[in-house]
């Protein structure tokens, strides 16, 4: 399909000339064309070039992540993290993929500074925690093969 508008650059090309990688612009929106199936779920191990042209999307398209975390890029103890905001506040996924125990810590950016009130439902725990600036630290263990999820307000 032919790139229309003026506004599309190819910026990489395959062997045979054919367009690569293509950024384009259209009103307030910028988008970046890949010529590449990653099949990152048919891979035994993650691969550190996908994962390193991932990061360099993330930061071509400015967006700014919700949240980061110690595991951030730690492939020898992979801890999934989720976020999913609610009318009420937010809730936090915390899975544990590895044979050991994990100590986790997520900062969070969350809307204003103050006491924020952490409701844990897989084990029944709670926590009363400050955000300092538009950041809440969340630190916790997570036990191996294990999953929390924490309900925030």
């Amino acid at each position: 399909m032919p790139l229309s508008g003026g506004a599309a650059k190819v910026l990489a090309r395959f062997a045979d000339a054919t367009a690569a990688l293509a950024a384009g612009k259209y009103g307030k929106g910028e988008t970046l064309f890949i010529g590449s199936f990653l099949g990152m779920a048919n891979h035994i191990r993650a691969d550190r070039a996908n994962e390193r042209l991932l990061w360099n999307i993330v930061r071509w398209s400015s967006i700014e992540r919700p949240f980061t975390s110690s595991h951030d890029g730690n492939k020898d103890a992979p801890v999934e993290i989720r976020l999913r905001l609610t009318a009420a506040g937010s809730i936090l996924f915390l899975i544990n993929h590895s044979e050991a125990d994990q100590q986790v810590t997520v900062d969070l950016k969350v809307a204003k500074s103050g006491r924020y009130k952490l409701r844990e439902l897989v084990h029944d725990q709670q926590l009363d925690l400050t955000a300092r600036g538009r950041e809440l630290k969340i630190g916790h263990e997570l036990k191996a093969r294990d999953v929390q999820v924490w309900v925030i307000e």
